[in-house]
């Protein structure tokens, strides 16, 4: 059907040249954005993809890195597990030894006190028989 109006063609669903020209531009830039929203979908998916691959392979490293890490660790702390046993033994060892000395020390004091006391005495006794001595003796020659 045609309208005495240029431009005002009108086609057998009552759509106008205008309408027409819209709605084609309208469904070519729906195919078009929908061929873009496939495109970036795939390329989301390709990334994603290779985000995993590559995820994958870091927590791999990552694993063997603390692996090798928790061994070292491991390693170092059983030495210094062995180190410090050996430190302990070595301790008690000089202070068993610094107690013996102690003992034998005091035993040793003990004993140079006891002799003191005797010498002490003893000189007390001698002093007092060699005061004896001069006393017996001024009294004969007098």
């Amino acid at each position: 059907m045609v309208s005495d109006d240029i431009g005002t063609f009108k086609d057998d669903n009552g759509e106008t040249f205008d309408a027409w020209r819209e709605r084609r531009v309208a469904e070519a830039a729906a195919r078009e954005a929908t061929a873009q929203a496939a495109s970036t979908d795939q390329r989301f998916a390709a990334l994603e993809r290779r985000f995993k691959s590559r995820l994958e392979e870091v927590i791999e490293a990552t694993v063997l890195g603390f692996g090798d890490l928790r061994g070292e660790i491991d390693e170092r702390f059983r030495e210094a597990q062995t180190d410090f046993s050996s430190f302990l033994k070595e301790a008690r060892s000089l202070i068993r030894q610094s107690r013996s000395e102690a003992s034998k020390r005091r035993t040793q004091v003990a004993a140079i006190q006891r002799e003191h006391e005797k010498l002490a005495l003893e000189i007390e006794r001698l002093k007092l028989e060699l005061a004896d001595e001069r006393g017996k003796g001024k009294r004969t020659s007098k």
